[in-house]
């Protein structure tokens, strides 16, 4: 990671339940975003994370150029990326 913004927006208490959906979102670069959403099951959302990723080659000890390629290498059930 990056980068995280994190906005809390409603409050959140123990027995909550928590609905959390992430969506990456791949352009063309070195890095892609990630956006999260934590909606309570009253419909309110409770927070949002936006946050900046990007996949370090141990060798180059470089950001990869293809970090979507090189994830989807390495999933197990690639079609949720």
């Amino acid at each position: 990671m990056l980068e995280a913004r994190i906005n809390y927006l409603s409050e959140v208490r123990f027995g909550d339940e928590v609905t959390i959906s992430v969506e990456p979102d791949f352009g063309s670069g070195k890095t892609w975003r990630v956006h999260q959403r934590f909606l309570r099951s009253d419909g309110v959302l409770a927070a949002r994370i936006e946050s900046t990723w990007g996949l370090l080659d141990h060798k180059t000890r470089r950001l990869t150029q293809d970090p979507q390629r090189a994830i989807t290498t390495l999933a197990t059930d690639p079609g949720r990326l």
